[in-house]
């Protein structure tokens, strides 16, 4: 059986512990928040 996985993520701007660094809305709440 193939899957597939569909990540909003990029792994490339993960660290070695997996943390993602890109500072990026997360949340639809945070749409529109200074500093994200």
């Amino acid at each position: 059986m193939k899957f597939w996985r569909v990540k909003k993520y990029n792994p490339a701007n993960r660290n070695k512990a997996g943390h993602y660094l890109k500072n990026e809305w997360t949340s639809f709440s945070e749409i529109g928040v200074d500093g994200l």
